[in-house]
């Protein structure tokens, strides 16, 4: 059965009823297994695009015949290029003397007042169009740098295809509707309603916007996809997805849970919600110095975190993690170079925050063991580098050291 995310919400369902203590549940997480959700996420997206591309094809349809608004407006015209001249726009020519052109002994009139209709295009349920474009543009962009991840690389002149996902399909789907915006752009219909002044998000119920069959449609569309970072998900799914995935990882570090707290030999850490399910804070303690460290991993929902608010609080690092990698979040986003397969988005995330080596020399009291900047700043044994900015607990144990990197440079 192909995954999808609906399946993958009701396995989780499932656990969830069946496991309502967490330690229970912790303690069978080796027996579950729940459907891929990157792979629902793949299908999910194309089936979002295939949406793009229908109301695409209704923009092109709005634009062969718009809605105009009609406006009658004066001009001065030469008299050859009027057809037609009503008493009272003659009696105004009649006032008018610089309107007159004297040929011999005659006064002719050369230009009259005269009255047209325009018909006007910038009308607001145009301008209207050309924000859901412009809109649609922005995200097929976002999708394109996405996607572009799911590419295999070629290393040493040699390149793995066994393995390829849908993210290909994709991209050439995203890339196929953005010549459809570039058509759409290149219009004459683009063109004069973009000059017009952008309209506010917030739309206004037009009874064009609510009546016209066309114009509805766009206005539905943008409604139910385009007001939020992300179409399918929620922050209480997501979570519990986590959950799952950090669960299998902790049981592998050999982690047992007790009293809410994991621990193992060397470390203990404490979970607790940030947010309302918007993110973790790990606080990991170092067992045999009671040292601690406090981590943020804020949730996204979008696959490149355009749902992301800025984070609040002090912590020892802050990263953002989304259904295909985690990112550095600090002074500002730098999004992840490669997919992490969904079973391994917490073994690097942890491998950061537990790493820790017994080492026979006082030499990283003078030097970053990572960036090997000199002079690191000392507080109760907590290492600061001002170069690379590592952080790195260093303790005498019996004839050796400790070391252990509550914060590694951030690239």
């Amino acid at each position: 059965m192909e995954a999808n995310v609906q399946q993958v919400y009701s396995q989780l369902g499932e656990i969830k009823n069946s496991f309502p203590k967490i330690e229970n549940y912790y303690s069978k997480i080796n027996q579950l297994n729940i459907s891929p959700l990157q792979e629902g996420v793949l299908n999910r997206d194309y089936d979002y695009l295939k949406k793009v591309s229908t109301i695409l094809h209704v923009i092109i349809s709005i634009i062969s015949k718009p809605h105009l608004s009609n406006k009658r407006e004066e001009i001065v015209a030469r008299i050859e290029e009027v057809k037609r001249l009503d008493n009272e726009d003659f009696g105004r020519v009649l006032k008018d003397g610089s309107l007159w052109k004297k040929y011999g002994a005659k006064l002719v009139p050369e230009r009259v007042y005269y009255y047209q209709n325009v018909d006007l295009l910038a009308i607001y349920e145009n301008r209207f169009i050309v924000l859901v474009v412009e809109c649609l543009e922005k995200e097929l962009d976002s999708f394109s740098n996405f996607y572009v991840k799911t590419l295999p690389q070629i290393v040493g002149g040699t390149v793995d295809f066994s393995d390829k996902e849908k993210g290909e399909k994709i991209l050439k789907y995203v890339l196929q509707l953005k010549r459809r915006i570039n058509y759409i752009k290149n219009t004459h219909f683009y063109v004069e309603v973009s000059k017009a002044k952008r309209i506010s998000r917030n739309i206004q119920k037009t009874n064009i916007l609510l009546k016209d069959p066309l114009y509805s449609r766009v206005y539905r569309f943008y409604n139910t996809y385009l007001l939020t970072a992300e179409k399918f998900l929620d922050y209480d799914f997501f979570a519990s997805y986590l959950q799952f995935y950090l669960f299998k990882e902790l049981s592998s570090r050999k982690f047992k849970l007790k009293s809410g707290v994991f621990s193992n030999k060397e470390y203990s850490i404490a979970l607790n919600g940030y947010g309302q399910n918007r993110g973790l804070i790990f606080t990991i303690t170092h067992l045999q110095s009671g040292k601690t460290a406090n981590h943020l991993l804020i949730f996204s929902l979008s696959n490149w975190f355009a749902d992301l608010e800025k984070p609040v609080g002090i912590f020892d690092t802050i990263e953002a993690i989304c259904p295909f990698g985690i990112s550095i979040y600090e002074k500002r986003l730098k999004m992840f170079d490669q997919i992490i397969p969904e079973g391994e988005l917490f073994a690097n995330y942890l491998d950061s925050k537990l790493q820790s080596l017994i080492v026979p020399t006082d030499i990283y009291a003078k030097y970053c063991p990572v960036c090997h900047g000199k002079n690191p700043l000392e507080s109760d044994g907590v290492y600061h580098c001002t170069n690379c900015s590592s952080r790195y607990l260093y303790v005498k144990e019996g004839e050796n050291y400790s070391l252990w990197f509550v914060r590694q440079r951030r690239k």
